[in-house]
């Protein structure tokens, strides 16, 4: 699905199951009708495990990180989203559900038993364009499956990479106190680039995912798993995402994550000579 139908994206972006009122049925089976909702479904943790690592093991690393590109050039968030589920499960343990306190498990977050409202996880996808959040199995499962099923069909173009070619320029050329919330208004600003604030701040936690954005101390995906909802935070009042969250200017770019994502793309790779 590469251009989903506009009356059914509008729906979607406003539906939230906290205000189930804002959605009628009607709006829902129009969603429905063109791929966007889906029935609210039961899984336990370990159905949940593993179907996350069913649809990660299915995915085509560079069929991931052309979509993300594409995502970038055409503005669709939802094309870039596969990369921060695919990112977070490089690491990802296959376990079974174990609780230390409470009843989430200690390694992962996720509940036993847990109701998968997949038609709002949709519209996070299409929203951010990356995971967010304390997010779980659910989330990196859902946002994989849709990029296995609705493949972006066209090539990544020579803007696309322009594109991403610009904004890394920009971030290397950050100064040593730079934090991600003004890296992220830069971002927004550069051409091509259509971002609206949500979706450039979680542009950046999810380079964070990849591990392109990291600290020494604070490692991208790639590197280790971590468990979001116990993911340390650089502050109290912090809403970004691990690792991004501890991320400045001195930082630069990691470049060994870089090349291990984009290092097949030449016009990317050279950025890092």
């Amino acid at each position: 699905m590469d251009t989903p139908d506009k009356k059914a994206l509008k729906i979607l972006l406003e539906y939230h199951p906290a205000f189930p009122e804002n959605t009628s049925q009607e709006d829902m089976t129009y969603m429905r009708s063109h791929g966007l909702a889906f029935d609210i479904k039961e899984m336990t943790h370990d159905e949940l495990v593993k179907w996350a690592i069913e649809e990660y093991k299915k995915c085509s690393k560079k069929k991931i990180t052309d979509s993300f590109l594409r995502g970038l050039g055409r503005n669709q968030p939802q094309l870039r989203a596969a990369l921060s589920a695919y990112a977070i499960m490089t690491k990802f343990p296959e376990h079974t559900y174990q609780t230390i306190t409470g009843n989430e498990c200690g390694i992962c977050g996720g509940l036993k038993i847990k109701e998968i409202d997949r038609t709002f996880l949709n519209a996070v996808r299409f929203a951010c364009g990356s995971v967010i959040g304390s997010a779980g199995p659910e989330c990196f499962a859902f946002f994989l499956n849709k990029h296995n099923h609705d493949e972006c069909s066209q090539s990544v173009t020579s803007d696309d990479i322009e594109i991403f070619s610009d904004i890394i320029n920009i971030i290397m050329g950050s100064e040593g106190s730079e934090k991600p919330l003004t890296l992220y208004k830069k971002i927004r600003k550069t051409p091509g680039v259509k971002m609206n604030i949500e979706q450039a701040r979680c542009f950046l936690d999810l380079l964070g995912h990849t591990g392109i954005l990291q600290t020494s101390e604070h490692q991208g995906f790639i590197y280790k798993y971590t468990n979001l909802g116990l993911a340390k935070t650089s502050s109290r009042s912090s809403d970004w995402s691990y690792p991004v969250d501890f991320w400045r200017g001195e930082d630069g770019i990691n470049k060994d994550a870089f090349l291990y994502w984009f290092g097949d793309y030449p016009d990317l790779s050279k950025l890092m000579v």
